[in-house]
């Protein structure tokens, strides 16, 4: 007789506690505690891992119902393994720890100020230390408190010594240059006497420079633009001109491109270009007859030509000697061929196909022929003798010449 195996742990009919696992086998089931927990599987306990070594927790162990974590301790951050703990440096991680000095400690961090500041009751902000409220700073006089400091003044005309706390008499320009601001120099009676450098004047104390405004008078004499700095002025001109090179006050139109050729900038980038040129920038060519046959004009009436053109306007023809060389008279025509005269035939027109005749022109030619003559002339002591000289003379004379040459005779054609 065959029975079907009930699954205990479907129908829920066992005794496994709610923190173990039911596992079903033929007949019957059994109980496993789950992870984290320990008894027989009817009955199962919390296991605290906290109560042995702290869990290998670094700081704190945190048991809960079947697991544990570890916790790290203010100041400390919980690492990858998630047992051990690493310091947290709070000076890199926030912006608004310490206002001024941050440095960094185990576990926390220490706020600190700079000279003239004191630590505020909050441990992080940082308040300005009155140095003046406190003996008057350490001056013999005026105190002024400044942020992280303070400052000592005298009244005129005294002037502070090396260590800026004690106001003296002036005796002398080694000391803060007599309180001058610029040159300080020593009268005859002893004072010192305060200049200014070229571009400033003297204030109503009498040491301090202040600087002129020199673009208020006439514009500085710039021309367009004035603009005053500290000790001097600079001229600059307006959009579309710039400074003439000769006098840096006057302005003058800008052309982009530059005018070429000799051209002069009249306005914003219009030119007026010498005879010949035109164009913008006058960087074209002018040719009062045009180029012909590809030919372009590259300067005032001067045309390029093509390979196969030359001339002025490119209008003659460049003829190309034929290879080989046309024979007998012939003309090199177009495309390397010769054009042959009549009587010859062929190629480069080297056969005759009528006969060659030798001709022969008489022609006289007159030349001079020089010859020596005799004359009668007085001669010798006051010229009372007659000698007989000699002297070269020309004469035109005329030679009979012939000139031998050929050509080809062909027979006229008759019906």
């Amino acid at each position: 007789m065959y029975s079907q195996d009930i699954n205990e742990c479907l129908s829920g009919d066992h005794g496994c506690d709610v923190n173990a696992r039911c596992g079903n086998i033929i007949g019957s089931y059994f109980c496993q505690c789950l992870q984290g927990y320990s008894g027989d599987g009817h009955s199962c306990y919390d296991v605290d891992e906290c109560a042995q070594d702290n869990g290998i927790c670094e700081h704190e162990c945190m048991n809960q119902p079947g697991k544990y974590s570890c916790v790290c301790s203010t100041g400390y951050t919980i690492t990858a393994d998630l047992h051990n703990c690493t310091d947290v440096d709070e000076c890199v991680s926030s912006n608004d720890t310490c206002e001024q000095t941050c440095t960094n400690t185990a576990g926390s961090f220490l706020c600190s100020c700079r000279g003239g500041y004191q630590l505020h009751i909050d441990g992080r902000s940082c308040v300005d230390i009155d140095e003046c409220k406190l003996q008057n700073g350490g001056c013999s006089h005026e105190c002024t408190n400044t942020p992280g400091g303070h400052e000592c003044h005298c009244p005129f005309p005294l002037l502070l010594d090396h260590r800026n706390t004690t106001c003296v008499n002036v005796t002398s320009c080694a000391l803060r240059n007599g309180g001058c601001d610029h040159i300080c120099s020593l009268g005859a009676e002893g004072r010192i006497h305060c200049t200014c450098r070229a571009g400033w004047e003297l204030s109503t104390d009498q040491r301090t420079c202040i600087d002129v405004d020199e673009c208020v008078s006439f514009n500085g004499g710039c021309e367009q633009v004035c603009v005053n700095h500290a000790g001097g002025f600079n001229c600059s001109c307006r959009s579309g001109f710039e400074s003439r090179k000769d006098d840096p006050s006057k302005c003058q139109p800008m052309c982009s491109p530059p005018c070429a050729h000799g051209g002069s900038c009249m306005r914003w980038n219009v030119c007026l270009c010498r005879p010949g040129w035109t164009g913008e920038g006058c960087h074209t060519a002018v040719c009062e007859l045009p180029c012909a046959n590809g030919g372009r004009c590259v300067a005032p009436n001067t045309c390029q030509c093509p390979s196969d053109y030359s001339g002025p306007q490119c209008l003659i023809p460049v003829t190309t000697p034929c290879v080989p060389p046309c024979q007998h008279g012939s003309i090199c025509g177009p495309l390397n061929t010769c054009v042959c005269p009549t009587g010859t035939s062929g190629i480069r027109c080297e056969k005759l196909t009528c006969p060659v005749v030798t001709t022969v022109v008489s022609m006289a030619r007159a030349v001079r022929k020089g010859f020596r003559e005799s004359y009668v002339d007085r001669c010798g002591p006051l010229g009372v003798q007659l000698c007989t000289k000699y002297r070269i003379n020309q004469a035109r004379v005329y030679l009979q010449a012939y000139r031998v040459g050929y050509k080809i005779q062909c027979p006229d054609k008759t019906r």
